[in-house]
């Protein structure tokens, strides 16, 4: 499935990469792990989410080992990806809690 974040990327869950609308950068892919992340605060855009909720989902359910370390690498890497494309601020670290992801986005059919 695809998305566009605030009219500024387009994020495809199905390959994990993310293109800017203008094309100003080329195409960025995302790790699995990440594109996982991405697509959860998406589906959970505007609503606050724990993080251990976030490592049961991304790891625990999947039978793999999870770590805050782990975690806090991730939602860098993804802030990164997204700066490239001119999304910042969106996703936002809640102290002593987890994340919140706040943007508009709409699904491409």
């Amino acid at each position: 499935m695809k998305y566009t974040i605030n009219k500024m990327v387009v994020y495809n869950s199905s390959d994990g990469t993310l293109l800017s609308i203008d094309d100003a950068i080329g195409m960025i892919t995302l790790t699995r792990v990440t594109s996982e992340l991405l697509l959860l605060l998406i589906k959970k855009n505007n609503i606050p989410i724990n993080r251990d909720t976030i490592l049961s989902e991304l790891w625990d359910k999947k039978g793999l080992s999870s770590s805050s370390n782990n975690l806090n690498n991730y939602v860098s890497m993804l802030r990164k990806a997204l700066a490239q494309c001119g999304c910042l601020d969106y996703n936002t670290t809640l102290p002593k809690y987890g994340l919140i992801f706040n943007a508009e986005f709409l699904i491409i059919a």
